[in-house]
């Protein structure tokens, strides 16, 4: 038991302490508030009295605070605050004063109405009066406010930012501003995929080759002829062969005439296989160039070799 009323009667002393501790921190603004007055700094001396409210809100404050919001010609800032005071006093002088004030300031007040239409009201809208959302329950209800330059602006998902500007006189304004309605933001076109249209393959007809049959042709001739000669030569030597009693030069003899022969049927079957290529190239329908652009005949003993580029 003991123990218990030792513990509660150490919190009251923290909490006294603090509450002391707040009470000198909201004093310390308030006189600094006073002294900003006196010199003709209402801006900072506001601020000083508003800081000191919310650190311990009193009455005497609140008046205090009213008086410079007056001086500053922010009358509904004035206003507002002579009205918290008046709930809150509990001095009947205090309390004649914050009524008195209110009474005085509330003819003198400007209004800002915010016009917003029920096709105004997309999902998701939000307005701003000098970037402080407004409630929507005071839309289209006129609101006292302070004179000067206000920007109201309105945002909705999906939808593209408005805002415009209005400037509110400082005493018996009354001002409208009517919501605009939202763009919806252009949705991004995704490009459909097409096929392309299958491209037919040209033909490209070439004027036929005139000389390239010509020269195989001639080549054939020179192969078959060159190929009859060298049998011929093969047959003399293969004769001269047999005849010989040296057996190592009738050896050499043989090895020279099958050289000779072979060498002939290798004529034989290129000067064949040129003519062909000839008679092809003269006589094919579709009469398109040969893809033989160029042609060299190389002779030798093996036969005929053509070497082309295509």
């Amino acid at each position: 038991m003991r123990s218990s009323i030792a513990g509660i009667s150490v919190l009251l002393v923290a909490l006294s302490s603090r509450a002391h501790a707040q009470s000198a921190d909201a004093e310390a603004l308030f006189v600094k508030g006073d002294a900003l007055m006196q010199q003709g700094k209402l801006v900072e001396a506001c601020e000083a009295f508003d800081a000191s409210n919310r650190i311990e809100t009193r009455a005497g404050t609140l008046i205090r605070l009213g008086e410079c919001r007056e001086q500053n010609h922010q009358l509904a800032s004035a206003w507002s605050a002579y009205k918290d005071a008046l709930t809150r006093v509990k001095d009947p002088k205090k309390r004649e004063i914050a009524r008195s004030k209110v009474a005085e300031l509330e003819p003198k007040l400007s209004h800002l109405t915010l016009v917003v239409g029920a096709d105004r009201r997309v999902d998701g809208l939000a307005v701003t009066r000098n970037g402080k959302p407004v409630d929507p329950g005071l839309w289209n209800d006129p609101v006292p406010v302070d004179g000067g330059d206000y920007e109201i602006a309105a945002t909705a998902p999906g939808y593209e930012p408005w805002k415009t500007t209005v400037t509110v006189a400082i005493t018996n304004g009354t001002s409208k501003v009517e919501v605009g309605k939202l763009v919806a933001t252009p949705k991004p076109v995704t490009p459909v995929a097409t096929a392309a249209a299958p491209v037919a393959p040209v033909a490209v007809v070439h004027a036929r080759s005139r000389t390239l049959p010509f020269a195989l042709g001639g080549a054939a001739i020179v192969a078959l002829g060159g190929a009859v000669g060298l049998e011929l030569w093969g047959e003399s030597t293969y004769d001269q062969a047999k005849q010989d009693p040296d057996p190592a030069h009738q050896d050499s003899l043989w090895h020279s005439a099958n050289t000779k022969r072979y060498a002939a049927e290798g004529l034989a079957v290129a000067g064949i296989a040129a003519a062909g290529v000839a008679v092809w190239l003269l006589l094919r329908p579709d009469a398109r160039e040969s893809d033989m652009r160029t042609a060299h005949l190389i002779v030798s003993p093996a036969g005929i070799v053509i070497v082309g580029s295509y």
